[in-house]
């Protein structure tokens, strides 16, 4: 499976050293911007209601959330009189509070979340899941799963991709999404985490369909499907991408049915292992609610019949994809150049990035809110790398591949430039308009101060 141009030499691995690069600098970056810059946790916002599950039932045991919404939610946002709602709670006739956030990022959050708290009992702090040093661990989870994430994801990559191609589509997608915004400004939030599970998905595929009588690469594929959907449940649709992946024909269609076919109790144990990692999001749900199965986002919904297809690609304000991870544009040329050459990896990542687009263009609120870009696209970047790999591998003139990846940077780029300016708050969160965004990108040394916030 991996292509004949590949070689592991003696020479050093670049793309090896761009994941360790990334993890060492995206740990300087968090202790720069939370040590240095922000005085506040790391845990905010969305990443309170991902993060609640944690001092709630291991601190406080208290099931229902009425705690740590009464002790530290509310007081920590009264001056702003947000209530609990606001964090994803909602209160249940059984007087608890259903968290409406999945709880796989607390469970990925979970031996940084016991560091932290046994740390801040050895310093004799009151430790309460809220002290500083138990966030400042807990957070710093964040880029530790998008180092693991992209580690999985090159190792994908180099079955088919010189490890010099690796390395810069590794960079690129890192810094030119939000990749870096969600481990270094909002490291609860669930994205980065998804990157992690959709890699690992990716990989633990690959490595069942080489062999498929193995028990245990078809219990780690389950468990990993299982974590992209307890991370966040609207990403089950990113499931599509293990059955179809390799598939380029209706030939790899048969071929693929009878290899399940005849391995269908290692399926069967991908199938139970992943259903599996949905059992801790059952219970609480029945422990809020009463019931195993229950609508954890109450007056929120989705609108098949009026996707915004275009405006989750291109708008400005709100924010959609492309003006601020211009970067993706790679992937879509990359899709371009894999219809014509290899549509064993066009097909899969073609059909799962359309069903996804239209799933989150579908969101009730389909810029996803406040943030830095379409946040909700950060979640297909495993993806998206494929098709961005096989089109700078396919450009044969050093020229002009030398080109694209000057480009590429360009792009990346521009995306640092706008988050500097979402961090500085001179870039609005839910988006802004033409004329403040050409302002930001001429004029980038406005920003040359230390984050805001």
């Amino acid at each position: 499976m991996r292509s004949p141009g590949v070689a592991r030499g003696a020479r050093a691995d670049w793309s090896a050293l761009a994941v360790a690069a990334i993890l060492l600098g995206g740990l300087g970056l968090y202790a720069l911007v939370y040590i240095v810059a922000r005085s506040h946790m790391p845990i905010d916002a969305d990443g309170q209601g991902y993060y609640a599950y944690l001092p709630a039932y291991l601190v406080d045991h208290d099931l229902t959330f009425n705690t740590v919404i009464r002790q530290h939610i509310l007081p920590t946002y009264a001056a702003a009189h947000l209530p609990a709602q606001q964090f994803g709670f909602s209160l249940q006739p059984t007087g608890a509070w259903l968290d409406k956030y999945g709880v796989g990022v607390a469970v990925l959050l979970l031996p940084f979340f016991l560091a932290g708290h046994g740390l801040a009992l050895a310093l004799g702090l009151h430790a309460d899941g809220y002290t500083r040093i138990e966030t400042l661990v807990s957070g710093a989870a964040a880029v530790v799963y998008v180092a693991l994430g992209l580690w999985c994801l090159r190792a994908v990559l180099r079955r088919w991709f010189s490890s010099g191609v690796t390395a810069i589509v590794l960079v690129l997608f890192t810094l030119g999404t939000g990749v870096v915004n969600y481990f270094a400004w909002a490291p609860a939030f669930s994205h980065d985490f998804t990157v992690f599970a959709v890699s690992a998905m990716l990989l633990t595929a690959l490595r069942w369909y080489e062999r498929p009588s193995s028990w245990w690469r078809a219990a780690l594929l389950g468990l990993a499907m299982g974590a992209v959907v307890a991370i966040r449940l609207t990403n089950v649709v990113l499931l599509a991408a293990v059955p179809l992946l390799l598939m380029g024909g209706p030939a790899a269609v048969r071929v693929r049915a009878a290899l399940i076919a005849r391995h269908a109790a290692q399926a069967g144990v991908a199938v139970t292992c992943a259903l599996l990692c949905l059992l801790p999001q059952v219970a609480t749900w029945y422990v809020a609610t009463g019931h195993l199965i229950t609508r954890p986002y109450p007056g929120e919904s989705f609108d098949f019949a009026h996707p915004r297809l275009l405006e989750s690609l291109v708008w400005l304000q709100p924010h959609g994809l492309l003006p601020y991870y211009p970067v993706m544009a790679l992937a879509i040329a990359g899709l371009c150049v894999a219809w014509v050459r290899r549509r064993d990896l066009a097909l899969p990542v073609t059909l799962t990035l359309l069903l996804f687009w239209y799933v989150s263009s579908s969101w009730w609120d389909w810029s996803f809110s406040d943030g830095f870009g379409d946040r909700a696209y950060i979640d297909v970047v495993p993806l998206a790398a494929l098709p961005a790999a096989l089109l700078l591998q396919s450009l044969g003139n050093r020229v002009v591949r030398r080109g694209v990846v000057a480009a590429g940077g360009v792009l990346a780029v521009v995306t640092c430039v706008l988050l500097l300016a979402y961090w500085q708050r001179a870039l609005p969160q839910d988006g802004i308009d033409a004329a403040g965004y050409l302002h930001v990108l001429t004029h980038p040394q406005q920003l040359l101060h230390a984050p805001r916030g």
